[in-house]
C-alpha cells in the first residue's frame, strides 16, 4: 500500500513539475510590457475652473466620405457620397472630378494633400484608384489589391497587399517592387515610418486579432500586439492601443513604439481611430457617455452607437514623466462624433459622423484648463 502511495506521489510531482516548466517556457499570447510611471500635473484645479469655448466650424456643407488638405495652399478637397471630388473654398465648392463611384469604404490622402486614394466596390472584391489633384488624372492600383497605404513622406509611393505579396508601387514610374511574399486576408496596412509598416487584422470582439510590424529594410516580422477588439494608431514614436485584456476589460494604452513599453493607461474610453498623433501631442475625441452593454469597437464601427464627444488634447513631456491635458471642445449645440482627425497647420479637422460633414477646430485660441485625470497608471490589468 505504501509503495502504491509513493508511486502515485512521484507521478503527481512529475506531472506538476512538467506543467510548471511548460508554463514558463511555452510561448504566450500576451505581450510583456514594462510599465513606466506617468506622473500627472500636480497643480490644483477643479472642474469649475475649466472654461470651454465652442469654436467648431463647418468646412463642407454636404455629406462626405473623406477629405484631403494641402498644408501649403490650405486647399480642402472632399469626396462626397456619390464619389465626386470637390474643392472647398469658404462656403463655395468647385467640382474637380465628376466620376461617380459606388461602394466606397476607404478615402485616404497623401501627406502633401495632392493625391487621394479611394477604395471601392464594397462589399465585393476591393478596387483601389488614385486621383491626382494636380493633373486631374486617375491611376488604378494593381488588380487583387486588398489593402494599401501611403508612404509617410513621399506621395509617389504606395505600399499594397495582394493575396500573397506585399509590394510598393512607384506612381511616378508606374512600377511595383516586391517587399515580401506573405499570405494575409482581411488585413489593414499602416506605413508608420520610412522603414516600418504595420499589418493588422480587422478589429472585432468576437475573436483575438494580431498586429505585426514588418521592417522593410531587413524583411523581419514581429508581433507587436494581440487580443480581442485590437485597434492601433501609431505615429511619431507613439502607439495608441485599444484591446481587451485577459480579464475581458478594455485597456487603452499609450506605448512608446521604439521600446514597445507602456507609458500609461488612459482612464477615459475612446478608440485610437478617434485620435490623431502630432509628435508629443495627442488629440482625442472622447464620448461623453457610452451606453451600458456597448461592445467596442464593434458597435461603434457598425454605427450602432453614435457618440457625443469632448475633444481633448494631451501633451506628454519629452521624458514621458508628466502630462498636461486640455479640453478643446465640450458640448455645443450639435452632436459631435469625431472621426478621421487630422492636424493641418493650426487647425484640427474631422468628419462628424452625426451628419457626415467636415468640421474644423482652431487650436491657437484655446481657453485652457489643466485636467488631472487624463492618464493614470492604474487600470484593470
Amino acid at each position: 500500500m505504501k509503495k502504491i502511495i509513493i508511486t502515485i506521489s512521484i507521478i503527481l510531482i512529475v506531472i506538476i513539475s512538467g506543467f510548471i516548466i511548460y508554463s514558463f517556457l511555452s510561448p504566450s499570447d500576451t505581450l510583456d510590457f514594462e510599465i513606466i510611471d506617468l506622473v500627472t500635473d500636480n497643480s490644483e484645479s477643479t472642474d469649475s475652473e475649466l472654461v470651454f469655448e465652442n469654436k467648431i466650424n463647418i468646412v463642407s456643407p454636404e455629406e462626405i466620405l473623406g477629405y484631403s488638405i494641402n498644408p501649403v495652399t490650405k486647399h480642402v478637397y472632399v469626396v462626397n457620397t456619390l464619389g465626386e471630388i470637390k474643392k472647398i473654398n469658404n462656403s463655395n465648392s468647385e467640382k474637380v472630378s465628376s466620376q461617380k463611384i459606388k461602394g466606397i469604404n476607404k478615402v485616404q490622402s497623401s501627406k502633401d494633400g495632392r493625391k487621394i486614394m479611394i477604395g471601392f466596390n464594397y462589399p465585393n472584391q476591393p478596387v483601389f484608384s488614385i486621383y491626382n489633384i494636380t493633373d486631374s488624372n486617375w491611376t488604378p492600383l494593381p488588380k487583387n489589391t486588398i489593402s494599401a497605404d501611403w508612404h509617410p513622406e513621399n506621395s509617389n509611393e504606395i505600399i499594397y497587399l495582394t493575396n500573397d505579396n506585399l509590394k510598393i508601387l512607384d506612381l511616378k514610374k508606374n512600377r511595383s517592387r516586391s517587399v515580401l511574399n506573405i499570405k494575409l486576408t482581411g488585413s489593414k496596412l499602416d506605413w508608420v515610418s520610412l522603414s516600418e509598416v504595420i499589418v493588422m487584422e480587422r478589429p472585432t470582439t468576437k475573436y483575438s486579432s494580431d498586429a505585426w510590424l514588418i521592417n522593410l529594410s531587413t524583411k523581419k516580422i514581429k508581433k507587436i500586439a494581440s487580443g480581442k477588439g485590437l485597434m492601433i494608431n501609431q505615429k511619431d514614436g507613439w502607439r495608441l492601443s485599444f484591446v481587451y485584456n485577459s480579464k475581458g476589460n478594455e485597456v487603452f494604452n499609450l506605448i512608446n513604439s521604439e521600446t514597445n513599453k507602456v507609458v500609461g493607461y488612459f482612464n477615459f474610453r475612446t478608440l485610437p481611430s478617434k485620435c490623431v498623433i502630432d509628435q508629443n501631442n495627442f488629440y482625442c475625441a472622447i464620448p461623453n457617455q457610452i451606453p451600458l452593454n456597448t461592445s467596442l469597437p464593434n458597435d461603434y464601427l457598425s454605427r450602432k452607437f453614435i457618440s457625443d464627444d469632448i475633444i481633448q488634447s494631451i501633451m506628454i513631456s519629452s521624458d514621458s514623466q508628466s502630462i498636461e491635458s486640455k479640453i478643446l471642445y465640450k458640448e455645443g449645440d450639435d452632436l459631435v462624433d469625431a472621426t478621421d482627425l487630422k492636424i493641418v497647420n493650426d487647425q484640427l479637422y474631422f468628419i462628424n459622423r452625426s451628419d457626415n460633414k467636415l468640421y474644423s477646430l482652431k487650436l491657437d485660441k484655446v481657453i485652457e484648463g489643466v485636467v488631472k485625470e487624463g492618464v493614470t497608471e492604474e487600470a484593470s490589468q
